[in-house]
């Protein structure tokens, strides 16, 4: 792994050709007002009542919790990989449990930037790279976080396949935060999706946001740590639960 270092991110790869997804990704992110000042992204995931996405963070907040306490459960030492790491809380967050060394990984420059101008822990370094180039050696990582991430790539199953490269023997890769539909609602997603970046400008911003399904997951094995619907509607409203609407999934080797 041969590794440059510049202003403190480590630079693993440069692909041009992800260059004007980059450009594109963080001129949707100012316009969705996803652009925070430092103190704000240090709160994270405990946005203040002053952040537009309030109500969001309130329920990632709740998806964070659930992976602190699967975390906390673990005495081992982990070497934790978080894949499209942004602003770097998710990947400090983790940092602040001792057992683990944490990787921040992402194309977002901007950002990762910002991340390494505000977090400073020993067990934690952010990578700038692309994850199908040869960036890591091999089995290097005990568990790969997709926080809200996998409906940046196209094909969810070379993800999975090339992510597996980079695990150890009883390497997990878990995804947050993300929507998975099913085969039948896949064509009403996508319209929503390209009707919402009309709304706000940025049409093009549809090619790169992807739309995956449960059966995508069909030839790994994996499980469900969490399931939005376990709980009916009715009991939902009737105690007044509020949470994330994304499954949480573990894809084991």
């Amino acid at each position: 792994m041969k590794v440059t270092t510049q202003n403190d991110i480590n630079i693993l790869s440069v692909n041009t050709s992800l260059k004007n997804f980059e450009k594109l990704y963080l001129e949707v992110r100012k316009a969705e007002n996803r652009i925070y000042h430092d103190d704000e992204v240090k709160r994270l995931p405990y946005a203040s009542v002053a952040n537009p996405h309030y109500a969001e963070w309130n329920l990632r907040a709740i998806s964070f919790q659930r992976v602190l306490k699967f975390l906390k459960s673990k005495t081992n030492y982990l070497k934790i990989l978080d894949l499209g790491c942004g602003n770097g809380w998710f990947s400090s967050r983790l940092a602040a449990l001792s057992n683990l060394e944490v990787y921040g990984l992402d194309v977002n420059y901007y950002e990762l930037n910002q991340a390494v101008n505000i977090f400073h822990q020993p067990n934690l370094k952010f990578y700038y790279g692309d994850i199908f180039e040869d960036i890591f050696t091999c089995e290097i990582f005990d568990i790969i976080f997709l926080n809200s991430t996998i409906q940046y790539f196209g094909d969810l199953k070379a993800l999975i396949i090339r992510l597996d490269d980079f695990q150890n023997n009883k390497g997990e890769i878990h995804i947050l935060d993300s929507p998975l539909y099913t085969d039948e609602s896949i064509y009403q997603a996508k319209k929503r999706s390209l009707s919402y970046y009309q709304s706000i400008g940025y049409s093009d911003m549809a090619n790169h946001y992807f739309h995956h399904s449960y059966n995508e997951l069909q030839n790994f094995k994996f499980e469900v740590l969490f399931n939005p619907n376990k709980v009916t509607s009715a009991l939902k409203k009737l105690i007044r639960i509020k949470d994330s609407p994304f499954p949480w999934i573990r894809i084991m080797r």
